[in-house]
């Protein structure tokens, strides 16, 4: 195409100036936008199933306390990873329905969002480790006559840690359609052998053994941060590294 003719389609399709540009940002009102109001945003937009889930182990919790208090221990250790599932699914629902490009172009940025839903969901879970652990240190805190707590809270992390590393790793380095699938085999493997530890396996929840459930604790939460801020940042400053 000549210059003369590109020359007149610049000028045939040259859009027009805006009218009333300056007067339009005068009058909207955006409200500071803080850490609290941004945390209180995504609040709003978890999902109802993953409250459901959360209420519905806790309920679980409240009636074995009451009428099967031999089973406590396993229930919990099987029902912590099925936090993280809940928890990986919010994360990934931008990816999954995609939403990213949308979300790209919102006042925040999708890292801010993600991270947003993260730190809900992490707390959400911190709370509910806290409360299992008091039912379960309570009661078998009776039965030794010492403080049951600070172990236990490390026997439920060990599981909830390995089921969020591994299914932070699946979710960057599988198919966004499909790294929900995968998640979930995963962390029902990781349900079924935490489960299984308690019967086959209990001499690892004596207190000899404790030093080493807090390395593999601490292990597992390294590895979980190192997952989590690959997924946040990747390369290239993308989501998904």
């Amino acid at each position: 195409m000549d210059k003369v003719r590109r020359k007149q389609l610049e000028k045939l399709y040259e859009a027009p100036k805006p009218v009333g540009k300056r007067k339009f940002f005068r009058n909207i009102d955006l409200r500071p936008a803080g850490m609290w109001h941004h945390l209180a945003i995504q609040f709003s937009y978890i999902s109802r199933w993953s409250w459901a889930a959360a209420f519905g182990m806790l309920g679980v919790m409240v009636y074995l306390s009451r009428f099967n208090k031999q089973g406590m221990l396993s229930a919990v250790l099987s029902m912590m990873p099925l936090l993280v599932l809940a928890g990986i699914s919010e994360c990934v629902r931008s990816s999954t329905y995609g939403m990213e490009e949308l979300e790209q172009s919102s006042r925040f940025s999708l890292k801010s969002i993600l991270l947003a839903r993260m730190v809900i969901v992490g707390i959400e879970d911190i709370v509910l480790a806290v409360f299992f652990a008091w039912i379960v240190g309570d009661e078998y805190g009776r039965f030794t006559g010492q403080g049951y707590f600070g172990r236990t809270m490390i026997y439920l992390f060990v599981p909830y840690l390995l089921a969020a590393s591994g299914s932070l790793w699946i979710v960057r380095n599988f198919n966004a359609k499909e790294n929900i699938y995968v998640c979930t085999g995963f962390i029902l493997l990781v349900s079924g052998l935490a489960f299984c530890s308690t019967t086959n396996f209990w001499w690892i929840y004596e207190e000899n053994y404790l030093s080493a459930w807090v390395g593999v604790a601490m292990l597992l939460g390294g590895l979980t941060f190192y997952e989590g801020r690959k997924m946040l940042y990747g390369n290239g400053g993308l989501i998904w590294s």
